[in-house]
């Protein structure tokens, strides 16, 4: 029973299984690049040992700098993805054994 939700609301509406597979899969996926981009940047602009409390202008532009930098990378990677790869089935190769195409069914 949900607290949050209206039970009308839940029982009305049919939960895709291959629509929560997908949004797991992104989420996990945007988390990892997320993580990635963190453990990058801080290997990158925050020397490993800590003088100050609190971080000085360079390293925050360096963070700043970093952080834009793995996301429009991962924009343009997405975008060439979905522009290449996904406009045709067949380009997907491995994607086409992964439980949330319809055709393993």
């Amino acid at each position: 029973m949900s607290f949050w939700l209206n039970n009308s609301l839940v029982n009305s509406e049919e939960i895709n299984e291959q629509r929560l597979m997908i949004a797991d899969f992104q989420f996990t996926a945007g988390s990892k690049a997320y993580e990635n981009a963190f453990k990058s940047c801080l290997k990158q602009c925050i020397p490993h040992h800590y003088t100050e409390g609190e971080l000085n202008k360079g390293e925050t532009v360096c963070a700043d700098r970093c952080v834009v930098k793995f996301m429009k990378a991962n924009l343009l990677i997405g975008q060439y993805i979905q522009q290449t790869k996904f406009a045709n089935p067949q380009n997907m190769g491995a994607y086409q054994n992964l439980p949330l195409n319809n055709n393993n069914k």
